[in-house]
């Protein structure tokens, strides 16, 4: 629960008792302390509202801008054809890959939920496919294979990991890729967001 939401719940508790306790004088014809009250009632009760709503615009705004880290991507050292890169999943699995070209790709499989489902809190799904090396130029890229690699690991699909009772609320099934430069040394973090994956370089 959000503090803001929490401090409207706060809020709201004595804004029902004065207004409750103003209906009372107000049957009981005792105009001015039903006055009172009941504007102290209202003024509580709006208060309430307004922290109510930006407890829900800011809860709606964190929905939409999750993110959770997928993996990391290391790029060790340049070799005589290719650059040694190492993959490091969330769940400690590490592997190095060599990569031809002049940037790195990661790809995934991915499920999004429908808007509604996503702010009762069920986040984007999905599955790492590929790893893979690519150019940044067409032409060279037409000129050269280039090097991919499977992730899967023969993992069940990506739908058939989620409850059937649950399908209906899939928006849509995607696949989405980030690529960022080889270089020596550099570190990057792959997350997921609610929209696909992005990437960042890491300087620390």
């Amino acid at each position: 629960m959000g503090t803001l939401t929490l401090i409207a719940l706060i809020v709201g508790l004595p804004a029902a008792l004065l207004a409750l306790g103003g209906m009372k004088h107000l049957l009981q014809r005792h105009l001015i302390r039903a006055s009172v009250q009941g504007g102290m009632g209202l003024g509580l009760a709006g208060l309430a509202a307004l922290t109510g709503s930006l407890g829900l615009n800011v809860y709606g705004y964190q929905r939409l801008t999750w993110e959770a880290p997928v993996a990391e991507v290391r790029v060790i050292q340049p070799l005589s054809k290719g650059w040694l890169v190492a993959l490091t999943e969330t769940d400690g699995t590490q592997a190095e890959y060599l990569l031809e070209g002049d940037q790195w790709r990661l790809e995934a499989d991915v499920i999004k939920w429908d808007s509604w489902a996503n702010v009762l809190g069920l986040d984007t799904q999905y599955r790492l496919e590929r790893l893979s090396g690519r150019y940044a130029d067409a032409a060279e890229s037409r000129q050269n294979r280039g090097s991919a690699y499977d992730l899967t690991q023969d993992d069940p699909k990506l739908l058939e990991q989620i409850p059937s009772n649950w399908r209906p609320w899939v928006d849509t099934q995607y696949g989405s890729g980030v690529y960022m430069p080889l270089k020596t040394g550099a570190r990057y973090t792959v997350a997921i967001t609610q929209s696909g994956l992005i990437a960042r370089e890491s300087h620390k």
